[in-house]
């Protein structure tokens, strides 16, 4: 498994946290996604292929942007 950590931006309320989630489930191989709606700090455990890369091209579909530090 592989765990990745990243702050998500522009999350402004519950329903942004749930967008986000499930944007994420949709990505082939997430088997845990945990997301802080405090500071937006996110967790997403996964299988080897998914990348970094493919969480911040899914997430930017729905007008978020990710920073790869976590916060």
């Amino acid at each position: 498994m592989n765990l990745l950590q990243f702050r998500i931006t522009n999350l402004t309320c519950e329903a942004c946290i749930k967008m986000c989630t499930l944007t994420l489930k949709k990505i082939p191989g997430i088997t845990k996604i945990a997301i802080e709606p405090s500071d937006g700090s996110a967790m997403v455990e996964a299988d080897q292929t998914v990348t970094i890369e493919d969480i911040r091209q899914a997430l930017a579909g729905r007008k978020y942007t990710i920073a790869t530090e976590a916060a």
